[in-house]
């Protein structure tokens, strides 16, 4: 794990400096594409490392591999947030942005991924937003995620109520929590392969003690709290740095779909920071926005088995 210690906290030096780090980690090589293709040759595959990275289906029959590459992105998402911050990301890469809103119940693909699984899963989130591809026939790309908290080592429902949301945040009151995002680039590749980029980012925190009282009154002034995980939007800095312990550092993970993980130790005076919105709405624009560039270079190469499509 690398540590941080900066006293740069709040300057434009150190939003610099995060931000030439989270573009340094997710920036995509050439390299980086002909490693995918050789490790989706199904002689090179392996299911003892369970590590999220490609799905690769390769052209079937009753494939039209016709589909010409465009620059129109869906993005499948209820939520309004994750939908504007996401349209944002895309357009600032040349993508037109269209929002796909799901004909399936969200819970669904956690009752599957849990059943799947048979318990908690590891790689929960990405494995969900995954799922909510499933049965797509890549007509244009499409971006899914799906964004989950942890607290002892379990997932934090949606609350269902406010007397529900009371409960679950008064419960991890002190503890240490992990906000964790998985996300999926799915798109229909030249030779008419499928395939799906698996990436994941998560943050991990100590939540200050926090009284009946001040609980209450962050559950009545809040109106996401019945839309996210444990009833926690931690999505504006003000809220996050009086609801967050700042005296413990905070644990920031990246893994992008090339294989490619880091952990980041670094000072909670950090989120106090605006780049870290929407990281806790459930959308790492840093890794969205470097993948992109790419999309067109994987949409003719990715496929390992078409002879015609060589990096």
């Amino acid at each position: 794990m690398i540590a941080f210690e900066s006293k740069l906290y709040g300057s434009v030096e150190r939003v610099t400096q995060l931000i030439d780090l989270f573009e340094d980690f997710h920036s995509v090589l050439d390299s980086d594409i002909e490693t995918m293709r050789f490790r989706l040759i199904p002689s090179e595959r392996t299911q003892a490392d369970d590590t999220p990275t490609v799905i690769f289906q390769p052209k079937t029959e009753k494939v039209d591999s016709e589909i010409p590459f465009g620059n129109t992105i869906r993005i499948r998402t209820t939520s309004s947030k994750k939908w504007v911050i996401s349209a944002g990301a895309t357009m600032l890469e040349d993508f037109t942005p269209i929002q796909d809103v799901p004909t399936e119940n969200e819970e669904n693909f956690h009752a599957f991924i849990r059943k799947q699984n048979k318990e908690f899963p590891k790689w929960y989130p990405v494995k969900v937003a995954a799922a909510k591809q499933s049965s797509d026939t890549y007509k244009t790309p499409l971006l899914t995620l799906d964004t989950v908290t942890y607290a002892d080592d379990a997932p934090l429902e949606k609350p269902r109520d406010d007397v529900e949301a009371r409960r679950m945040i008064s419960a991890i009151s002190g503890k240490q929590v992990t906000t964790e995002t998985g996300w999926v680039l799915g798109m229909r590749l030249q030779s008419g392969a499928s395939i799906q980029l698996l990436n994941s980012t998560s943050i991990s925190y100590t939540m200050r003690s926090q009284s009946a009282e001040e609980v209450r009154r962050y559950v009545e002034e809040t109106p996401e709290v019945r839309r996210v995980s444990g009833g926690l939007d931690l999505s504006i800095s003000t809220v996050r740095t009086s609801r967050i312990d700042l005296s413990h550092p905070i644990t920031f993970r990246m893994h992008n779909s090339f294989g490619r993980t880091k952990n980041l130790s670094l000072p909670a005076e950090d989120l106090y920071l605006s780049l870290f919105n929407p990281i806790f709405s459930g959308v790492p624009v840093f890794a969205i926005r470097a993948l992109l560039p790419k999309v067109y270079q994987i949409y003719l190469h990715g496929d390992p088995i078409d002879d015609e499509s060589p990096v």
